[in-house]
């Protein structure tokens, strides 16, 4: 009764509700649509229902539910938000709260578990499919955020030390350019980081000495390509076992072998 009560309540704002087919914690998936067109975003709802809501209210302004914590510990790592909606059977009304950005702390509770509070006047009404809906695409869009901040922060650097820097968060490089005077600077971590751990153990050679092998190599292969030439591999016995006409190709054949976790 209680998904079927928040299907129509999400459907009378327009959005589409899926039941999650396998117990992972969740119920309800949810996909915001405005004014009948298709957005990127959508969360994921645990749905409760009780009708003895007085166990649970701390006051009158907090109810108090308790969780799993192992469902808390895979909800934290999920891209989408994750809301806890508990309906009070009795009258009829939904409390809820985001378990990822919760308004108050989550509270240990019995055998490693947790209770989540939910304010009182989080409630399902218009006002609170409009904060959910904002609540959902500041979560989908905190990585958007993240970046222009990072930028902020290279300028202001920048500007400050003289230097020009160059990053890439994802690739896991971070290069210091001096504009005048000392030598430039290449830090590792992240992607990049693992795959220089991974050479240094495999040829035996210090990291610096792997990062300008790794540069030299790169700028040998680039004059060939740009001299006409192919790069091939080949087996024990000479026999030619791949040939990369472009760096297009070289990339594309490189980007395919990490993500299938080969050097």
């Amino acid at each position: 009764m209680s998904r079927a009560r928040l299907r129509s309540v999400f459907g009378q704002a327009g959005w589409v509700v899926e039941d999650v087919r396998h117990d992972y914690g969740e119920d309800l998936s949810v996909r915001i649509f405005d004014d009948g067109q298709v957005t990127k975003y959508q969360f994921l709802v645990q749905a409760k229902a009780t009708e003895h809501l007085e166990r649970y209210r701390r006051g009158e302004r907090e109810v108090r539910f308790p969780l799993r914590s192992s469902h808390l510990e895979q909800w934290r790592a999920y891209w989408e938000p994750v809301f806890l909606v508990v309906w009070d059977a009795i009258h009829d009304e939904f409390y809820w709260e985001c378990v990822q950005t919760p308004e108050h702390p989550l509270r240990p509770g019995r055998a490693g578990g947790a209770s989540l509070s939910l304010p009182s006047d989080n409630r399902l009404d218009d006002e609170g499919l409009r904060r959910i809906r904002r609540r959902t695409i500041e979560r989908h869009e905190r990585f958007a955020r993240e970046q222009v901040g990072a930028q902020i922060l290279i300028d202001l650097l920048s500007e400050a030390l003289d230097v020009e820097i160059s990053y890439d968060s994802q690739a896991g490089i971070l290069f210091i350019n001096p504009l005048r005077g000392a030598n430039a600077r290449i830090l590792a971590f992240g992607r990049f980081a693992r795959d220089l751990q991974s050479l240094e153990e495999s040829t035996g050679l210090d990291r610096e000495s792997v990062l300008k092998s790794a540069i030299d190599v790169y700028r040998q292969v680039s004059e060939a390509y740009q001299g006409g030439g192919a790069l091939v591999s080949k087996d024990p016995d000479g026999k030619i076992t791949n040939r990369w006409d472009s760096m297009d190709e070289l990339w594309r054949f490189i980007e395919r072998q990490q993500e299938l976790g080969e050097q």
